[in-house]
């Protein structure tokens, strides 16, 4: 639907208001021109053309039940319109006029010249607001089409954007995993804990690479839970197995599966800016499966570093939660609180029952 702003009412207001006053302008010189040398009452004009005015606006009202295919609330509507316009050409030509005009001469009252005399304003002003009326329709179907066809265009560029950088994504991590295949071809003979931290970090970056998702775009849950414990792992290699991570796993995670790579994002956001070695605050992350309710929750607690911290642009958050309403609508919520010394997510989300059957 096309709405206008306020500039662009304002100027369709002066727009219709210099069409008045061009079309009064245009009665006084075809009086002139009938009558050379006679004065022109400008408010006899005005008030003559005040009944067209309203009947020119009812009338785009009006004409909304024709286009709506009203037909019988149409013909009911404008008959009563022109009743209520014969009333107001009435009132203004025998008591409003002559309030405002002195000395005009009003002829006696006579029904039939009435009648007929209103009907043809009434008939000449609503010409004049139908063909307005399907002008302006046909104007605001052109603009929706430019509109749609801006639209589709825009999410052409997005989609071809979107193509191209996971086409560059995709480049460096075949680039880097390659070559980490090479560094641990090359460290297996040098040093145990290096070639295990290469093979692991190998194996993670194949992970983000393989195309195990189904036709729904998901993946199994064991898969993620696998990831995470390499990711783990590689982790406790980085910190010489000095970490403090409470992770703990409940429920048939065989039955479920889930859009890849949400939670790994989360586990590395605790691990960037978590305390990961306080041995009496460890991270806690917990996974949990409930098949009778339907329902996946993954909770991460982590107390936060002190000191210099990385700094953050909530990148993987915002994607996250853009891939969460895409994959779940309102099936999911994301919690995030984050405290004086504790930060924690609480990721939920809840299958259709038709869903797990099928993951079943």
């Amino acid at each position: 639907m096309i709405t206008l702003s306020g500039e662009k009412k304002y100027k369709v207001i002066l727009i219709h208001v210099a069409s008045w006053v061009a079309y009064v302008l245009l009665q006084v010189l075809q009086r002139v021109g009938r009558n050379p040398g006679s004065p022109v009452n400008l408010l006899d004009i005005v008030f003559t053309i005040l009944p067209g005015v309203y009947v020119f606006y009812g009338s785009i009202f009006v004409f909304r039940f024709l286009s709506a295919k009203k037909y019988i609330l149409f013909a009911v509507t404008i008959f009563l319109f022109y009743c209520s316009y014969f009333a107001v050409a009435y009132v203004n030509a025998f008591w409003i006029s002559p309030l405002f005009i002195p000395g005009l001469m009003t002829p006696p009252f006579n029904t039939t010249e009435m009648i007929a005399a209103s009907l043809w304003v009434f008939f000449n002003y609503s010409a004049f607001g139908f063909g307005y009326y399907f002008a302006y329709q046909a104007v605001k179907r052109q603009q929706q089409l430019r509109l749609a066809e801006k639209q589709q265009m825009e999410a052409r560029q997005e989609t071809l954007m979107a193509e191209y950088a996971f086409l560059r994504s995709q480049i460096n991590p075949h680039f880097l995993h390659n070559t980490l295949n090479f560094f641990y071809a090359r460290s297996l003979g040098t040093s145990p804990e290096l070639s295990e931290a290469i093979l692991t970090l190998s194996e993670i970056m194949r992970y983000s690479l393989e195309k195990d998702e189904d036709n729904t775009g998901n993946v199994p849950l064991t898969k993620e839970v696998e990831n995470l414990q390499k990711v783990i792992k590689i982790n406790e290699l980085r910190f010489n197995n000095r970490l403090n991570i409470d992770f703990s796993v409940s429920g048939n995670i065989g039955s479920v599966r889930i859009i890849p790579l949400v939670l790994i994002t989360l586990v590395e956001n605790a691990f960037k800016h978590g305390d990961l070695i306080n041995p009496r605050d460890p991270v806690r992350i917990a996974l949990q499966v409930e098949e009778n309710g339907g329902r996946f929750r993954f909770r991460i607690r982590n107390l936060k570093k002190t000191g210099p911290r990385e700094l953050g642009h909530g990148i993987g958050m915002d994607n996250i939660r853009r891939r969460l309403d895409y994959a779940y609508q309102k099936d999911y919520d994301l919690i995030i609180t984050d405290e004086d010394h504790h930060y924690s997510v609480e990721l939920t989300i809840r299958f259709q029952m038709n869903q797990q059957a099928i993951n079943h």
